[in-house]
């Protein structure tokens, strides 16, 4: 069980150490709860200005949907923003979507996590049975 672990942190190792190498290339990581100032109402106001400027860049937005996250202003502004930028590339575009927006339950994140880790230790009591 602690090889699958060792595995998985060595291969976000290499991972990184390739991306940086520019060999593969990887999606950036927008997640405005880290990347806008919570506290500083100053520094906050200056990321939430910032936000057009991601979402206009933005190919995939993955909404982490739970029953408080519309009664809050800026989360109803990223979505009708991004939604926003949708429709004028379906306008605009040749009609062949680029952009794509997701909503996810947080619980289907805990539902994932939990059947992930129930398959690893489902593999690793077989091969421990396999190898005995």
């Amino acid at each position: 069980f602690p090889a699958v672990f060792m595995a998985f942190f060595v291969g976000i190792t290499v991972f990184g150490y390739f991306e940086r190498l520019s060999m593969v290339s990887s999606p950036t990581c927008f997640l405005d709860k880290l990347c806008i100032h919570q506290t500083d109402q100053d520094m906050k106001q200056l990321g939430i200005s910032g936000l057009a400027y991601f979402l206009r860049h933005t190919r995939q937005m993955l909404v982490l949907w739970s029953p408080e996250y519309f009664s809050r202003l800026w989360c109803c502004f990223e979505v009708a923003a991004f939604y926003r930028c949708m429709r004028e590339e379906a306008t605009l575009g040749n009609g062949k979507q680029q952009r794509r927006l997701r909503i996810w339950p947080l619980t289907l994140g805990s539902f994932i996590i939990c059947a992930t880790l129930g398959f690893y230790v489902t593999v690793w009591a077989l091969m421990a049975a396999y190898m005995h």
